[in-house]
């Protein structure tokens, strides 16, 4: 059975990286064309926006399901797993107080920590 699960700069609740394809998304609207056009951006920008239809059914009912202990790490300098604060998009239950839930922000363990998006999951000791 599943005790432990790790996730490295997961974006949990999207990201805003993804912005590009809302503000291009509201302008299609805006000029009456429609939805953005497929193929115009890469797949996994519409699928990882904040509040797209991937990242809400991801997070519906509970974000923390099962006898599990949840670990997120990630980072300040994340390029893509965005925002860090105030609320990290990488975080499960955050705020929540949630004894199955470790939110660590890398630079909270070791201040002026300079690991980004790739580092941390391959080459990060």
């Amino acid at each position: 059975a599943l005790e432990d699960f790790v996730l490295i700069a997961g974006p949990n609740h999207g990201t805003t990286v993804a912005f590009p394809a809302d503000l291009l998304g509201s302008l299609f609207e805006t000029l009456g064309l429609g939805g953005l056009p497929v193929g115009l951006l890469p797949e996994s920008i519409y699928q990882f926006a904040r509040g797209s239809d991937f990242v809400t059914a991801l997070n519906a009912g509970d974000e923390t399901p099962g006898d599990i202990d949840y670990t997120n790490l990630y980072t300040v300098f994340d390029e893509l797993v965005q925002p860090v604060s105030p609320v990290p998009t990488a975080a499960l239950d955050f705020g929540k107080d949630n004894p199955q839930v470790a939110n660590i922000l890398l630079q909270d363990v070791c201040p002026g920590h300079l690991t980004e998006h790739i580092t941390i999951g391959t080459t990060d000791p």
